[in-house]
């Protein structure tokens, strides 16, 4: 940490590892301050907004940052007069699992940027469907789903959200 207040946190974010191979954006858990609803978030040219939400006693924001890429500012609100740069559909995200690796459960969070057809499903390593978590109509915005496993045996486990014209998959590793 850089530097904090009330209204914003600066955070230097880098890495020991090469560029030009591992300089992609990685998807991290912050924790803010439990009266920041909602944060802004900065890092060079990258500019997105999220809603907070609490696991355990804290508050924390999942956002993507980029290691050696400047400094992470983060802002308690939205700020007004700046628009996100495009990255595809900006609400529609599929959070990672937390925690991961997990057992006996795990949390699955995803937004979606209207109301739509969804459906969340789990998959084994061979592809094969193991579990439908979500299969119809949802509202948009932040959703979060308890995954429990069941007598499924440890391993790599893949879930897939499909919305709309969206689809997005992430990897969750089950250890028992």
């Amino acid at each position: 940490v850089v530097s904090s207040n009330d209204t914003s946190i600066i955070l230097n974010v880098t890495d020991t590892l090469r560029n030009d191979i591992y300089n992609f954006p990685l998807t991290a858990d912050i924790v803010v301050p439990d009266d920041w609803a909602t944060v802004s978030v900065f890092q060079g040219s990258f500019y997105d907004y999220t809603a907070s939400y609490f696991s355990g006693s804290s508050n924390i924001i999942q956002t993507s940052i980029v290691p050696d890429n400047g400094q992470l500012i983060l802002y308690k609100g939205l700020v007004s007069g700046i628009k996100p740069i495009a990255r595809g559909p900006e609400t529609f995200r599929l959070y990672q699992n937390y925690p991961n690796p997990f057992n006996p459960e795990t949390i699955i969070s995803f937004s979606l940027p209207e109301a739509s057809n969804t459906s969340l499903i789990i998959f084994n390593s061979l592809g094969e469907e193991v579990a439908a978590l979500v299969s119809g109509y949802l509202s948009g915005g932040i959703h979060k789903i308890n995954f429990h496993p069941g007598n499924l045996a440890s391993g790599i486990y893949y879930y897939r959200l499909i919305s709309g014209d969206y689809s997005m998959v992430k990897k969750m590793l089950l250890l028992k």
